[in-house]
């Protein structure tokens, strides 16, 4: 289920917006005129939007429209954020994550992706961006929607497209056959279970794996593996050993 992400057993479609050049649908399913193109936002940049994170960037990657949820991680109020960029935000050591997701988007690329947000509050995030156009139909900038998870979430499809997915070891940290197959279905939010089951171990050896994991990577939790993994894009990466 290609950018949908299972919570409870709901599905939920990060593709709010479809922002073509032919589709102008605003957020409260109303005509109102030019709402959904990029001077629209210009104009609006409060964004009345509370399922998750919505931003809209220019060319620039500078923020020009928000919503209240993402001033819980950013720190900035929707209208302090215009003209601003990820430089001046709490994750500025990690913008280029989220600039290259952003430049590949604006290339003709389509995908989603987990990203860490370093924010004032630290999370992950399942994110889903378009192009955002003008009214005279230019690609002006991006629009993202991103739903915020934690560890009680379980999700499956979450490296984006095959094609961005690398096939190579972790390494430097010199797995097991094993632990490559457990930290690979970890990254990818499956259970304890599911993951003994996938890797074809029993729970109480998963536990032993992941503490030997947990040891090489130099952390003291699964959360810490966890956003440590995701900062180093490792959830891109598909071990030799889940394909042979």
């Amino acid at each position: 289920m290609a950018g949908t992400i299972s919570i409870a057993g709901q599905y939920l479609n990060l593709g709010v917006f479809n922002m073509t050049k032919k589709d102008s649908r605003d957020l409260s399913s109303r005509s109102q005129g030019d709402m959904g193109f990029f001077e629209w936002f210009c104009d609006n940049p409060v964004i009345h939007w509370n399922a998750g994170i919505m931003l809209v960037k220019n060319l620039k990657h500078e923020f020009i429209a928000s919503n209240s949820v993402f001033s819980d991680y950013s720190g900035f109020s929707p209208m302090s954020l215009i003209g601003l960029n990820d430089d001046y935000m709490p994750w500025a050591e990690n913008k280029e994550i989220y600039i290259n997701h952003e430049r590949d988007i604006l290339t003709g690329l389509d995908y989603n992706v987990i990203e860490p947000l370093s924010g004032v509050i630290k999370t992950s995030l399942f994110t889903n961006k378009k192009v955002i156009y003008s009214k005279n139909g230019m690609p002006s900038g991006t629009i993202a929607t991103a739903i915020v998870f934690n560890g009680s979430v379980e999700f499956g499809n979450l490296a984006g497209t095959a094609s961005n997915m690398k096939i190579c070891d972790y390494s430097g940290f010199n797995l097991t056959i094993i632990e490559s197959k457990v930290l690979f279905f970890l990254l990818k939010g499956f259970s304890r279970q599911k993951i003994s089951e996938l890797a074809g171990i029993s729970t109480s050896s998963h536990d032993f794996h992941l503490m030997n994991i947990k040891k090489k990577f130099k952390v003291d939790t699964r959360d810490q593996l966890v956003f440590f993994c995701y900062e180093n894009r490792f959830h891109e990466l598909m071990p030799y050993h889940i394909i042979l």
